[in-house]
């Protein structure tokens, strides 16, 4: 009997070390997963880079969407992100579309790829890379019936 009372001694005093380990490890982990999913950085850095587009102070900000960095993006969206897009009563032609740009932008830009009339309205895309983030720009209009003009910039880690 007293043998049988020292091997479960023996027994628990290794099996509720495992349990205490095991809890110890459970509770880092769900501390770790609540932080990487609520965590937000600093959307500084993102928002230094899309500032550097100096809109005209007639076009209309339409949309806004500014995407801090995340340890988990959720969402379908990319993160960090800034999303603006501004209204405008007049076409951009891609001159314009181009005095626009930063002149760091300017430089790096790839012409624009997708510069071409349609209805008598240019329309523009171009990517741009600075600072480690892509920058995607168009200008356009939303159908050939509209007679407002958009201006848009997505910024977004490359």
């Amino acid at each position: 009997m007293a043998k049988e009372k020292d091997a479960f001694v023996v027994f628990w005093k290794y099996f509720s070390r495992i349990l205490i380990a095991l809890s110890i490890a459970t509770a880092l982990f769900i501390g770790f997963m609540i932080f990487a999913v609520f965590y937000r950085g600093s959307t500084k850095p993102i928002l230094a880079v899309a500032d550097k587009f100096k809109p005209d102070s007639s076009w209309r900000l339409t949309q806004e969407s500014i995407e801090p960095p995340m340890l988990l993006c959720i969402g379908g969206t990319a993160c960090p992100e800034v999303s603006r897009t501004w209204e405008r009563d007049t076409p951009m032609t891609k001159n314009e579309f181009m005095s626009y740009l930063p002149d760091s932008w300017r430089s790096n830009a790839e012409a624009p790829r997708a510069c071409k009339t349609t209805d008598e309205v240019m329309t523009c895309d171009i990517y741009i890379t600075d600072k480690g983030y892509l920058i995607s720009m168009g200008s356009g209009r939303h159908d050939s019936g509209d007679k407002t003009f958009w201006v848009s910039i997505y910024v977004r880690r490359s």
